[in-house]
């Protein structure tokens, strides 16, 4: 439906960032990340596009240079958004970067995300 409706309507940033949602949640990473490249590219501030991105990303270890990226762009746009920084903890975490992942965690404490005092306890 959605890759349909990107052909009618193909400079609206929503359908594309809908249709890397479908496909994310199906499992196809790499038509997820092209829809949602598509939906930055018509949208660049949306930061909700650039978060979704850098899941995807992630899910490939191979790809985290581009997860963080996409992470930081998030947060950059909407500095408020404690899911992305609550991913900048993880992916940091897993590079073996504690100070950064320890920063982030706590920024995602300051704004209520529920997972991440469980995180930054594992740092103090």
């Amino acid at each position: 439906m959605y890759a349909a409706a990107s052909r009618l309507d193909p400079d609206n940033a929503r359908l594309y960032y809908n249709l890397g949602v479908v496909y994310d949640s199906a499992g196809r990473a790499e038509q997820a990340i092209a829809s949602y490249m598509e939906s930055i590219e018509l949208s660049p501030g949306n930061a909700q596009a650039h978060y979704s991105l850098g899941l995807a990303y992630a899910r490939d270890l191979d790809s985290l240079e581009n997860a963080t990226a996409s992470f930081l762009r998030a947060v950059e746009l909407d500095p408020s958004m404690a899911d992305a920084h609550f991913s900048l903890g993880q992916v940091y975490e897993y590079q073996r970067r504690p100070g950064r992942a320890r920063e982030h965690y706590a920024r995602a404490v300051e704004l209520g995300h529920p997972q991440a005092a469980e995180k930054l306890q594992e740092f103090e």
